[in-house]
C-alpha cells in the first residue's frame, strides 16, 4: 500500500518594526510556508505599531483603520 505525504502550509503576518515609516507606521510582511519551505513578501499595507495584536497576527480593534486592514 502506497502512502502519500500529506502537505503543509502555513501563513503568517508580521511588523517589520525595524522599518518604520516617517509617520510612524510599520509596513506589514507576510510569510508563507509550504512543505517547510517559507517565502517572505510585502504586503504594500502598513500600521501603527501600537494598533498591532502580536499573538494573533492581526491588527487589533475595531476602528475605521483596523477594518480597511482585514
Amino acid at each position: 500500500m502506497e502512502q502519500t505525504k500529506k502537505s503543509t502550509f502555513k501563513l503568517l503576518f508580521y511588523l517589520k518594526k525595524n522599518e518604520l515609516k516617517k509617520n510612524g507606521n510599520a509596513p506589514i510582511m507576510a510569510r508563507i510556508t509550504i512543505d517547510g519551505t517559507p517565502k517572505t513578501f510585502g504586503t504594500k499595507l502598513e500600521i501603527d505599531p501600537n494598533n498591532w495584536d502580536l499573538k494573533h497576527g492581526r491588527v487589533q480593534g475595531k476602528s475605521a483603520q483596523a477594518f480597511k486592514h482585514q
